[in-house]
């Protein structure tokens, strides 16, 4: 059976490319985006105005429309596989972890992500929870990802990257879109339709999703599938100078994490409670407006309101955001500059079901920041660029986020440019008031760290009194800080003609104050109905780390229907743990492979289709003893008429299952990614 989904799929590829040069008109949406495109479009996340791609002075990728269509993939965590230095694993069906340059986990709390400018990076567990982000990727025009730090335009935890998932303008998408898919992993159902009235535009969309269950390693299925419903609108409106955007959308969820079962009295303690639903409900509306004057300053108000509230085996989270940001920028000379500040109020409830608690269980936090950037031209070649933000934080303190960034144009499509940044990170929730203890007996063997191991063999060689239940756990610092980080990066961009062009990022950085567990004292405790030891670990700020690498994009343009690109990621990490006590600290490789590379050639099937095949290649990580592998995606689009395509497309195609992380620190059980196919139907009226 391998040996023919590779024969198959190969012969696919090979058939496409090989009648590119017969092919008739084609459908204006199977059309490849040029290469002239891809470096002419306008980005704004890197420093909150439009820049040609080619002219940003930071790391940046742009996962374009005609992209997000040929990968095949559904999701945006899944999408964010594409782009280099970013590492994306399956924990379980529905549990995922995203990060870039290193520093990965299920709550990996160093990249800020945001639709449309507004942040769904969640403050109380410090990361952003991808199960509950199921946009309609139709809607999607791009989404900008900044590798490095963006904290002197973002502001906190915008630490390794910011990903800003922006949405096309109601004016681009009038008219019905209908979609079915049936797979073997993930199916779905989705509708939409815009239109006009006046000089306003509109659209509405609603979408459901189910996810199938990932595999264990007994070869069973896990139990962990996952469904959800997402509606929304957006609505566009513009007059003379003005430009008024308004947006919202509706979630809800429910998954089965798969979190261990660690209370004393289950039955089967440390198996997964896979009849513990997480129920999700979201919900968030944003408003925009933008004064454009004919001189080309601009004025900008954004404001939104979400709330989320999650309900868990472990607890249940309410969050409500109410946040208002402006901004101004104009063009003084050789100066162009952004200025701005913004206002946001957090108020959160986490309750923990045994054994969590959290002490406080709610927290009403301010957060109020201003921030100032000048672009300056120097000659006719050079652009400096200085930046700053200050932010003000009720449970953290005040924050000082600078950068300098400088692009120098050597030719008419050759840049170089450097820069150097620092950014934070500020505590969580969890950091600060997270408490759990659980008896070492009910943690399965695939979740005891090194300590626990050794806890478990010899007791008393840890000096503990013999014979005694030993209960294991963490608890959080109202005391721990805000996580400092210091990057310097430079990159040379080259484009050869309209034929090919290269991207290339060497970077280096240090952060100060990373989150350890530190061993408090063993205590005797007859808490729970009888005397136990107690032997737990406290969130603090002890361990200093390193990280470098390089990274590279290709894409060339064989003809005007066939394109090929690839990426390359190298990263190295190294640590001081700095009297730090936990073995992490010690055993630090960033949790990311150390190499990852992807390849990936678009071609036509005819007049009428196209064939993509992606082959990805992730690198083992030592600390988490996650093996390396190799993934083969495929996809196949044929136009059935003017308005009905048909997709077909597989995932994971070389292996039956492959794990991708393990979620030691998470209590989550880790499962195995299984291999999957899903055929689709659109209709477009």
């Amino acid at each position: 059976m391998r040996s023919f989904v590779r024969t198959a799929l190969t012969a696919v590829l090979l058939a496409g490319s090989a009648i590119w040069a017969v092919a008739q008109t084609t459908p204006q949406d199977l059309r490849l985006a040029t290469l002239e495109q891809l470096m002419n479009m306008e980005v704004t996340s890197a420093a909150r105005r439009e820049q040609r791609a080619e002219d940003v002075p930071a790391a940046v990728y742009v996962i374009s429309r005609d992209e997000i269509r040929r990968s095949g993939l559904t999701s945006i965590p899944e999408l964010l596989r594409l782009v280099p230095g970013v590492q994306v694993a399956s924990i379980n069906s529905n549990k995922r972890a995203v990060s870039v340059r290193g520093l990965n986990s299920l709550y990996s709390n160093k990249l800020l992500v945001m639709v449309d400018g507004r942040s769904i990076y969640n403050p109380a567990f410090s990361a952003v929870l991808w199960d509950t982000e199921d946009l309609m990727l139709e809607d999607v025009e791009r989404i900008e990802v900044i590798r490095g730090p963006g904290g002197a335009m973002w502001g906190a935890n915008a630490v390794n990257g910011v990903v800003n998932i922006i949405t096309a303008p109601s004016s681009q998408t009038r008219g019905g879109v209908a979609r079915v898919s049936a797979g073997t992993f993930d199916s779905a159902a989705a509708f939409r339709y815009g239109g006009a009235f006046g000089r306003a535009s509109y659209r509405a969309y609603v979408q459901g999703s189910a996810h199938g269950d990932s595999t264990l390693p007994s070869g069973e299925a896990a139990n962990d599938n996952w469904h959800s419903v997402t509606s929304g609108f957006r609505t566009d409106w513009a007059k003379g100078p003005d430009a008024v955007m308004f947006q919202g959308s509706v979630a809800s969820g429910r998954q089965r994490p798969l979190w261990f079962d660690l209370r004393s009295s289950a039955a089967g303690a440390g198996s997964p409670a896979v009849n513990a639903l997480s129920e999700t409900q979201v919900a968030d509306v944003l408003g925009r407006w933008t004064r454009t004057s004919a001189s080309g300053s601009s004025f900008q108000v954004q404001a939104y309101f979400d709330l989320g509230r999650r309900t868990e085996a472990i607890g249940s989270y309410d969050r409500d955001t109410w946040d208002v940001d402006a901004q101004y920028h104009d063009a003084l000379g050789a100066h162009d500059i952004v200025v701005g500040g913004g206002y946001r109020h957090i108020a959160e409830t986490i309750l923990g079901q045994d054994p969590y608690t959290f002490t406080p269980g709610q927290a009403r936090s301010i957060l109020t920041n201003g921030f100032v950037q000048d672009s300056i031209t120097v000659g006719s070649r050079v652009e400096i660029t200085l930046g700053a933000k200050y932010e003000s934080n009720t449970f953290a303190a005040s924050g000082f986020q600078p950068s300098v960034r400088a692009l120098w144009k050597v030719a008419a499509r050759q840049r170089i440019w450097a820069a150097a940044s620092r950014a934070i990170r500020t505590p969580s929730l969890i950091d600060r008031g997270l408490h759990v203890a659980y008896p070492l007996s009910s943690v399965p063997a695939a979740a005891l760290t090194p300590s626990m191991a050794v806890l478990q063999r010899d007791p008393a060689a840890m000096g503990l009194p013999p014979g005694l239940p030993i209960l294991v756990g963490a608890v959080g610092n109202p005391d721990f800080g805000r996580e400092r980080f210091v990057n310097v990066e430079a990159g040379y961009r080259l484009s050869v003609g309209s034929m090919a062009t290269v991207d290339a990022v060497g970077f280096t950085g240090r952060y100060d104050g990373l989150q350890t567990q530190e061993p408090l004292p063993p205590e005797v405790t007859f808490a729970g109905g009888g005397p136990a030891v107690r032997v737990l670990t406290q969130y603090q700020n002890r361990m200093r780390a390193r990280t470098r690498g390089a990274e590279l994009v290709g894409r060339l343009q064989l003809a005007n229907r066939w394109e090929a690109d690839g990426t390359f990621s190298a990263f190295g990490a190294s640590s001081d743990p700095n009297g730090s006590l936990d073995p992490a600290a010690m055993n630090f490789d960033g949790r990311a492979p150390r190499y990852q590379w992807r390849a990936h050639s678009a071609a036509p099937l005819g007049p009428r289709g196209q064939a993509d095949v992606h082959l990805f290649y992730v690198g083992p990580i030592r600390s988490l003893d996650v093996p390396g592998y190799t993934r083969l995606d495929a996809r196949v689009e044929w136009r059935l008429s003017g308005q009905t395509s048909l997709v077909g497309s597989g995932q994971n195609l070389l292996q039956d299952t492959h794990p991708e992380f393990y979620g030691h620190d998470t209590n989550i059980h880790a499962t195995l990614l299984p291999r999957s196919g899903t055929l689709a139907l659109a209709w477009r009226f």
